[in-house]
């Protein structure tokens, strides 16, 4: 069994956690670590996280995507299609998108899109 994965600050009273097998992101109050929301994820397996300009970024290691997501509802606003290597730990910088294959141990970026 697997716990939390993706783990992102918002704010010193706000961090979004992915945890695979509820197939949930959360947002958590890091002081208390309580639940103060979550919202269901599109894949099954989510893993890496980061905010960006008020969005969402999640990966999915079973659908091998990153979902663009509405933080409140959870709607997918879109998506990023990335079969390989399998996505993991997941951060923007500079305006790419860097994640890691826990099996292969590569790192790789994409662009972020527009």
């Amino acid at each position: 069994m697997t716990g939390a994965h993706g783990m992102e600050w918002v704010d010193d009273d706000n961090m979004w956690v992915a945890v695979p097998p509820a197939q949930r992101v959360y947002l958590m109050d890091p002081g208390t670590m309580s639940v103060k929301h979550s919202i269901p994820t599109p894949g099954i397996r989510p893993h890496g996280i980061f905010m960006h300009e008020g969005d969402l970024w999640l990966a999915d290691t079973q659908d091998c995507k990153i979902y663009r997501m509405d933080p409140d509802s959870g709607e997918v606003r879109s998506e990023v299609s990335v079969p390989e290597p399998e996505l993991h730990g997941m951060t923007l910088h500079q305006g790419r998108i860097w994640f890691c294959c826990a099996e292969t141990r590569r790192v790789c970026s994409v662009d972020l899109p527009a």
